[in-house]
């Protein structure tokens, strides 16, 4: 079956996958990132630690998203799984035997 984009069905799922974005972060993201820089320079009452912390942050995150939108989601998705992510396969108990002479 084919659409046409005046389908309501189609313009409903369009509600689910675009994303605002600001220079190519989404903007929740591009928010964080204004806000950070404000909480840091008043913890820390330095101009300079606060700009490098602020340009860190932005490329790290424009790097995440350089090619995908929904990178940041899939990112939280893995390193927060509570299954064991980083290691395929069984995991094979060893005996350790320590021998005196």
């Amino acid at each position: 079956m084919k659409y046409d984009d005046d389908d309501l069905g189609v313009q409903n799922a369009n509600v689910f996958l675009l994303v605002d974005t600001i220079m190519g972060m989404p903007s929740g993201i591009f928010m964080v990132g204004l806000l950070i820089p404000v909480l840091i320079y008043f913890i820390t009452k330095t101009f300079l630690l606060t700009v490098l912390i602020t340009i860190c942050y932005y490329m790290v995150m424009f790097s995440i998203h350089k090619d995908d939108v929904h990178a940041f989601k899939i990112w939280k998705a893995l390193l927060t799984s509570k299954t064991n992510s980083w290691f395929c396969g069984k995991y094979k108990k060893t005996i350790l035997i320590i021998m005196d002479k």
